[in-house]
């Protein structure tokens, strides 16, 4: 057989990188102008993060579901759902931001928008594995990734430069709300969700045009195999996911994975919140340039790590090495609350970050060495979709915790977390199993 190497595939990689984009930029919007939104609806803090993470709850039944089907499941109806879900929700988040009395229209939109989660991963193997030649599957897969990184940067830059500051006024829904920052609010997420509805019509007219679920003909031997291979019946997959499930490695794994999300619930989302704490007349922009290094440093914490593990394949000291790191800085970061030291929260909510950066590529590379030959697409679904859960669950911990205490008491908690995945993963025994068949192969 001819195997042919299809130029469209860089289109249908584009329109997943879009995806990727649109999903993180709004966002991090609601991140890092979180003040803004609670005030421009007179809401809750809790209720403006539950704009960010209501799409992790969502996620935890759709990326099993959507891992348990993914033999069935046609790549084309995936693309296609998760733009219908895009198109949908900023349609009714636009109309969310057209009034403070439609907090609930905007969070019904967000549902809409943050439910791509679930389905973006498999959607991003299926086409690394059906369109792309083996050396450049790792690239098919890792650019929409990348995109996240670049929608939090170019996010975290423009929301707090277009409103600098945030309402003087101590706001409740039926106080006063300054007229110039409400129309700011009402013009900056109306824009943003136009565009994203303009980006997303462009998406679906490609998709519609260019999107089959396999090409003509396959890229490679490889992906010609694997196109003859039988499907697993029904039955079969629900027991071989139960299994996955139940494996030592991929339980400690998935539980020190569940509880690093405490990093990103106190370092991310919960960041402007607890610097607005410590300094009530801070304006936007420190909380945006946090976030913007920030994402630079765990971009480059992350590719780093990459490289080194690919060398030394010392996967378990590096995770550890990378939780220490978060741990230490958590510890640090409390006392500068405690302390109201601006410039040492700088370096160390980057510093945290980094950590996660190291502790998440050295973790997933140790859960796939130890869990060989394991199906990749059901591990990693049972393991994103408790990790999505875990965002969630931990987010409102540490928001109740910040509410009814301090910051410095949150910073408390998240150690507590921190230290649960500490100790999950040094139990984790290093058998390197891919490591030890490639080197038989070798030989």
């Amino acid at each position: 057989m001819d195997y042919v190497r299809y130029a469209r595939r860089w289109i249908l990689l584009g329109i997943l990188c879009a995806i990727a984009f649109v999903k993180n930029y709004a966002s991090t919007g609601f991140v890092v102008l979180h003040k803004v939104v609670e005030d421009f609806y007179g809401a809750t803090p809790y209720e403006i993060d539950l704009l960010v993470i209501i799409g992790n709850f969502i996620a935890f039944p759709v990326t099993l579901l959507v891992g348990y089907f993914s033999q069935s499941l046609s790549l084309r109806s995936l693309v296609i759902t998760m733009i219908s879900c895009l198109l949908c929700g900023s349609v009714i988040c636009l109309i969310g931001f057209q009034s403070r009395d439609l907090f609930y229209v905007t969070e019904i939109g967000r549902i809409f928008m943050t439910s791509t989660a679930g389905i973006l991963y498999i959607a991003q193997v299926l086409l690394a594995a059906n369109w792309f030649p083996p050396n450049q599957t790792a690239t098919a897969f890792v650019l929409p990734i990348t995109m996240f990184s670049i929608a939090s940067i170019t996010s975290a830059l423009l929301f707090p430069n277009v409103i600098p500051n945030n309402n003087p006024a101590n706001s409740t829904h039926n106080s006063s709300f300054d007229i110039s920052t409400f129309h700011q609010a009402r013009v900056l997420y109306s824009a943003t969700f136009g565009a994203i509805f303009l980006i997303m019509i462009v998406c679906l007219l490609l998709s519609i045009l260019f999107f089959e679920n396999r090409p003509p003909t396959p890229p490679s031997r490889s992906q010609e195999k694997k196109m003859m291979e039988p499907k697993q019946s029904s039955g079969s997959r629900l027991i071989e996911m139960c299994r996955i499930a139940l494996m030592k490695p991929v339980m400690l794994i998935t539980l020190g994975t569940m509880f690093s999300e405490g990093a990103v619930c106190f370092g991310v989302t919960l960041m402007p919140s607890c610097l607005l704490e410590t300094f009530p007349k801070l304006d936007n922009i420190t909380a945006g340039n946090i976030a913007f290094l920030r994402t630079v440093a765990t971009v480059a914490a992350t590719f780093v790590t990459g490289r080194i593990v690919d060398k030394f394949t010392n996967f378990k000291c590096t995770a550890l090495t990378g939780t220490l790191i978060s741990i230490f800085s958590t510890v640090g970061l409390c006392f500068a609350h405690a302390l109201e030291l601006l410039n040492m929260m700088y370096f160390l909510y980057v510093l945290l970050m980094m950590g996660r950066g190291i502790f998440i590529p050295a973790v997933y590379e140790l859960l796939i060495e130890t869990t060989y030959p394991t199906s990749k697409i059901l591990m990693m679904s049972i393991n994103s979709s408790l990790g999505n859960l875990s965002m969630f669950v931990l987010t409102t911990i540490l928001r109740t915790v910040m509410e009814y205490y301090s910051v410095a008491v949150a910073g408390v908690a998240t150690i507590f977390f921190l230290c649960i995945s500490l100790v999950s993963v040094a139990m984790v025994e290093p058998n390197y199993r891919r490591k030890r068949a490639n080197a038989y192969t070798i030989l």
